[in-house]
């Protein structure tokens, strides 16, 4: 796909599960239009609005016919020196609702709470305050222990804000994006 943003090409040849870099531009109202690298009708044709001093990231979601824009603001939050924070956002449509569990790594879920249940498709948790360090993310079917996805070690550096990406994998199955957002509050 192509990304064009008020009618000028922004990032070309943009696969699926892929991410590009923040793009600054101005508050107000854009001309969002996704379209195939060998086509002229876009898949998406839509117009996003910025506030000003806001970063935010757009998630597409849903199949390619039926592509929509999930638009979150990133950061916002100032961790103490020795703390980040880290949200986990669901855009796989193949897993259902979610309870989601960030444990210390290696820890498993064993007398572990979920920091959110049953989290369902485009949606996100809050962002929790966590140590600098290494974390597991997993994901259980409501109210027990069976997991969809278990990430293995993040890990998260003083001062960051991150974003766990849960989507579907190209050849079935889950998958996992860990994105460091942007913050200019900090």
């Amino acid at each position: 796909m192509n990304l064009q943003i008020d009618g000028h090409l922004q990032s070309s040849n943009i696969g699926y599960g892929n991410v590009i870099t923040y793009i600054s531009l101005r508050s107000g109202s854009h001309h969002l239009q996704l379209i195939p690298v060998n086509g002229t009708s876009p898949l998406l044709d839509q117009s996003v609005s910025l506030a000003t001093n806001q970063d935010v990231t757009l998630y597409l979601t849903g199949p390619a016919s039926q592509l929509k824009p999930l638009q979150l603001t990133d950061g916002g939050n100032t961790a103490s020196s020795g703390n980040g924070y880290m949200r986990v956002l669901i855009i796989s449509s193949a897993i259902g609702p979610a309870d989601v569990y960030i444990v210390n790594a290696g820890s498993g879920l064993a007398g572990a709470t979920p920091i959110a249940k049953s989290v369902p498709f485009d949606q996100q948790t809050s962002y929790q305050l966590l140590v600098a360090g290494d974390y597991d993310v997993f994901l259980t079917a409501p109210g027990t222990v069976n997991t969809f996805i278990s990430t293995g070690p993040l890990h998260i550096a003083s001062g960051d804000n991150q974003t766990i990406l849960i989507r579907d994998a190209s050849a079935g199955g889950l998958t996992f994006s860990q994105l460091k957002d942007q913050n200019t509050t900090q």
